[in-house]
């Protein structure tokens, strides 16, 4: 019997094994069926040997408040009115107060909520559903269906 040492299962349970010094993936299937019964017997016979693998530590960023990790990554969810304003730019900004001017109430109200909060919160579902209404046709159509997805995707403010 080879001495694969020691051997990784993954949560699919595959194995990892060391071959010619190098990682190597033997799947349960296919062209490894005969591979993967060999270490299978091996850890069988061998316990200690057997590692399970760990899942892969976040990146070592200290982000506090303003930063969630998400989908493998960390991502802006917080912005202070300036940034958040900095962002939506003159042009925007301009969209908005026309069409409180014009009477847009809806509009109005989604400002005035978000002028009166501290900071901007992505995770908030009250702050997405006020995004959403600003990109509607009730709202103005003040943000664009590509400005939602940058907002929601934690692009809203990248520094220069």
């Amino acid at each position: 019997m080879t001495d694969f040492g020691e051997v990784i299962q993954r949560s699919d349970g595959s194995f990892v094994i060391t071959k010619n010094g190098m990682p190597y993936h033997v799947p349960n299937g296919g062209e490894f069926t005969e591979l993967y019964q060999e270490v299978w017997d091996y850890v069988q016979e061998h316990p200690e040997k057997l590692i399970a693998e760990q899942p892969p530590e976040p990146p070592p960023f200290n982000p506090g408040a303003d930063y969630a990790f998400i989908d493998d990554q960390w991502v802006k969810v917080r912005y202070s009115k300036k940034e958040f304003m900095l962002w939506c730019g003159v042009e925007k900004m301009t969209a908005l107060n026309a069409a409180i001017v014009a009477g847009n109430v809806l509009v109005e109200t989604v400002k005035d909520l978000l002028m009166a909060a501290d900071y901007i919160d992505l995770r908030d579902p009250d702050t997405i559903q006020m995004i959403y209404l600003l990109a509607s046709t009730e709202g103005g159509n003040i943000l664009s269906g590509g400005d939602v997805t940058r907002i929601l995707a934690g692009e809203v403010y990248q520094p220069e």
